[in-house]
């Protein structure tokens, strides 16, 4: 007896979680390295500053220096490794040749996607939960001032930061290619975008530079949903962060779609 072959909604909801589940296994067999070492690297960050800034009348605005670095470092963290989470991972696929087995298992190009950006998204905020509570137990607790907001940049911040590390093993043929695009662009993009330093602190000149940057718009919104505090306009800043999600997810999906450079 034939039977009909197996067929699937507008979404394969089983070989999505299976997929997510893989991406998670692999990032626990180095839980060690991807979830204590940001919060080691942010504790050292943290401390370095607090021995080095130790005058009463540092501040910026009403905020204490060290209250206006913990948000930008635990953003950091949360991008830092959405992108490495994604693209690492798809570059070993690619590498290995396990992405021509995961090609032909029955999932959409927008399935592939959704498991890496979505596995990426589950170990980013378990990170930057780790990098908060470090944060906390060395310099104070800091209260978000809208857990709603808060979310929907490190939710947004993730899907940027997925899409662009999908991105780089797209057009990576080999690891030192991919290790050079997280260097060049996306370490400068980061500390480049208000980590450390109010918008205040930069040279007129340069200002305008900086903002032509939208993860200052992702990290100036974070930082405003955690403290109340804000450079830039909260309403323009989610629309430029809104329109860069889905535009580097958007062109990894499409890529992705067309096969571009899937072989290594």
């Amino acid at each position: 007896m034939i039977q009909a072959p197996r067929t699937y909604g507008w979404l394969n909801g089983l070989g999505l979680i299976t997929m997510i589940r893989r991406e998670l296994v692999r990032e626990w067999r180095f839980f060690q390295y991807t979830v204590f070492g940001p919060a080691l690297q942010a504790s050292l960050f943290t401390l370095i500053f607090l021995l080095s800034t130790d005058r009463g009348d540092l501040s910026v605005g009403t905020l204490s220096f060290i209250e206006f670095l913990c948000p930008g470092l635990v953003l950091s963290a949360i991008l830092q490794r959405s992108f490495e989470s994604a693209g690492y991972s798809l570059m070993d696929d690619k590498l290995s040749d396990r992405l021509q087995d995961i090609l032909g298992i029955p999932l959409t190009c927008l399935e592939l996607i959704l498991a890496y950006c979505l596995s990426g998204l589950l170990v980013s905020l378990a990170i930057g939960a780790t990098v908060w509570i470090a944060l906390a137990l060395i310099a104070g607790p800091v209260a978000p001032q809208s857990i709603i907001l808060l979310l929907s940049y490190a939710i947004l911040g993730s899907v940027i930061f997925s899409s662009f590390g999908t991105l780089a093993a797209l057009f990576s043929p080999k690891w030192d290619s991919i290790a050079g695009k997280e260097t060049f662009i996306l370490m400068p993009a980061l500390f480049l975008s208000g980590t450390f330093f109010p918008l205040s602190a930069v040279p007129e000149a340069f200002q305008g530079i900086l903002r032509l940057n939208p993860v200052f718009y992702l990290m100036d919104g974070f930082r405003y949903a955690m403290t109340g505090y804000n450079d830039a306009d909260p309403a323009l800043g989610m629309g430029i962060v809104v329109a860069t999600a889905l535009a580097l997810w958007s062109l990894s999906l499409i890529l992705l779609a067309r096969g571009y450079k899937l072989k290594a």
